[in-house]
């Protein structure tokens, strides 16, 4: 169950950060023509500096569109959802968990195992559940979660939503 959980969680942590890179690459590899001499930066020195740009003007102003549509998208995003007006508290990812409304249930879970004192003051990132997704879960599994004889199981749950910085 361990492995399995294990698997799980760097599942999550791998999707987490391929979503946060928008899939692509970091830059475009090295290409195969010669290096044009720079005689500009030898200052007479014996050293001279080689360069090939990376990138033609079109790719270049192509991925500053690119970027600047993303940063737009971003800020229309940021001004729209209604999550990020709410007063909730930022300061850490368990006290976010704890005061927005719609963790209710993750947040009673968390409260229920020993791991709030480990969440709280650290950087996490939490793959939590809202109330919505645990109303679609079965009562009879919440109740054998939050029962106090089965720690250990609801530990593991929680566990395996965390992914530490």
């Amino acid at each position: 169950m361990k492995r399995l959980s294990t698997l799980f969680l760097a599942l999550i942590c791998s999707a987490a950060v391929l979503t946060s890179c928008n899939n692509e690459p970091a830059d475009q590899p090295a290409t195969s023509k010669p290096a044009k001499s720079d005689p500009a930066a030898s200052n007479g020195n014996q050293e001279t500096r080689n360069y090939e740009p990376a990138f033609t003007e079109e790719e270049r102003a192509a991925r500053i569109a690119r970027k600047e549509a993303i940063a737009r998208e971003a800020e229309e995003n940021r001004q729209n959802n209604p999550v990020l007006k709410e007063e909730y508290n930022l300061n850490s990812t368990y006290r976010y968990i704890d005061t927005a409304p719609e963790f209710s249930m993750f947040a009673k879970l968390i409260r229920a195992s020993d791991m709030a004192k480990q969440m709280h003051g650290t950087q996490i990132t939490l793959f939590a559940a809202d109330d919505e997704a645990f109303a679609k879960v079965d009562q009879g599994m919440l109740h054998k979660l939050t029962d106090p004889d089965n720690k250990k199981a609801l530990n593991d749950f929680i566990r395996a939503s965390m992914c530490t910085h």
